[in-house]
């Protein structure tokens, strides 16, 4: 399955927009979670997205 993962700075600004193939809805955040950390990114604003659904959110 197809998973979307998008983080933005507080001006709204796109910092990391992947494509993330996983198994399940498991494996995409554990996936999701470790671009965030390798891009310096887990502490602004991101989200995880499967066919619309949001998975994962944090501001």
């Amino acid at each position: 399955m197809t998973y979307f993962l998008t983080a933005y700075n507080k001006d709204s600004t796109v910092v990391l927009n992947e494509r993330i193939e996983a198994e399940s809805e498991e494996s995409a955040i554990q996936e999701a979670k470790a671009k965030l950390q390798e891009a310096n990114a887990q502490t602004l604003t991101h989200r995880l997205t499967h066919n619309g659904k949001m998975i994962l959110f944090s501001r």
